[in-house]
């Protein structure tokens, strides 16, 4: 779905979208379209990243053995100790 809005530009971003319009073949409309998605997505893809990397290692120093019997220690009994196998 699309939403129509309208915008207020100085001069000198008018000028430059236009000036971007005819060299590319692209609307205005386009122009804005993309500025929006490169900015925000970016953005937010950017704090997601940085966000992955402080937390990587968060780990490193916690000697908690073999990972396999750490995981059922979490679970609990199984299924099968449940019903009585």
């Amino acid at each position: 779905m699309a939403h129509r809005t309208q915008i207020m530009l100085t001069d000198d971003q008018y000028d430059a979208l236009k000036r971007r319009s005819r060299e590319t073949g692209s609307s205005l409309a386009e122009l804005i379209r993309r500025a929006v998605e490169q900015t925000y997505r970016e953005a937010d893809e950017r704090a997601w990243e940085q966000a992955m990397e402080k937390s990587f290692g968060a780990w490193a120093d916690r000697d908690i053995g073999d990972s396999v019997d750490y995981v059922k220690s979490l679970r609990g009994p199984g299924l099968g100790s449940r019903l009585g196998f």
